[in-house]
């Protein structure tokens, strides 16, 4: 308002946006899950105050890939997780506690992916032998788990890169 340049990195705001393929991320990753044998996907999204963002892309993105598969949305299989690892942990003993069953986990972001991870591990569940699980973001840290976290890419280097660019071409 005050004339300056902005430029946001992620969906959820107005004005010029650099984003990350949210919709095509979250359906490459269930259509792999889908591919070695999964029909009981659970999600672990983002933050329910964030749904015009990318929570709301990636959740939406989700429901869309159970109904491109033929199969059912059970709202057992979806937690918030806040995008954060506690919120990962306690998304995914919420799922467990609610006894519906599950062979994999897409989650929104690797924040949570890694937090869900520690809750199965101390369920006894393996990863991946009793259950796969796929993050979103690929940040660094999932590579340091073991074992490491299968995480879709999203190149953050790049998307600031061209933030900037589009900064230093606005002035």
């Amino acid at each position: 308002a005050a004339g300056h340049p902005v430029v946001f990195i992620g969906s959820g705001e107005d004005g010029p946006t650099i984003v990350a393929d949210n919709s095509d991320g979250i359906l490459k990753a269930f259509d792999h899950l889908i591919q070695h044998g999964h029909r009981r996907i659970a999600f672990i999204a983002g933050s329910p105050d964030d749904m015009a963002g990318d929570t709301g892309e990636r959740l939406q993105a989700y429901q869309s890939a159970l109904a491109q598969h033929g199969l059912d949305q059970d709202p057992r299989l979806e937690a918030f997780g806040r995008h954060v690892y506690d919120g990962g942990y306690s998304a995914i003993q919420q799922i467990m506690g609610s006894g519906a069953p599950f062979t994999a986990v897409l989650a929104s972001n690797d924040e949570s992916a890694i937090g869900a991870m520690q809750a199965l591990k101390e369920a006894g569940r393996r990863i991946p032998e009793d259950v796969a699980l796929i993050g979103f973001d690929n940040r660094l840290e999932g590579a340091a788990q073991k074992p490491s976290l299968t995480s879709i890419h999203v190149p953050l280097f790049k998307m600031g890169y061209r933030a900037a660019e589009h900064i230093f071409q606005h002035i």
